[in-house]
């Protein structure tokens, strides 16, 4: 019982001194010369690599326009009606 006391207040030290932590900043600075995605940025400044790349390869498909969820969805038998 008293070990697994100290391994609980152990987790909790390590907890909170992880939380306590700022957030890492970029080492270098975001730009055409350095990276070839350089937004959308998150909230830290980071790049958002899912909604570029979302964003690319979306090209000029409109969403009421994509056949992909009604192909799923016919596929699956309904398993992703929600994802249409």
């Amino acid at each position: 019982m008293r070990g697994l006391i100290c391994v609980l207040v152990v987790g909790l030290v390590v907890a909170v001194v992880v939380a306590q932590r700022p957030a890492a900043k970029p080492k270098f600075k975001l730009g055409k010369d350095t990276t070839y995605i350089t937004g959308p940025l998150d909230a830290d400044g980071f790049v958002d690599y899912e909604t570029a790349l979302n964003e690319k390869l979306r090209g000029t498909i409109k969403p009421e326009e994509n056949a992909v969820p009604l192909l799923l969805e016919a596929e699956c038998c309904g398993r992703f009606a929600a994802c249409a």
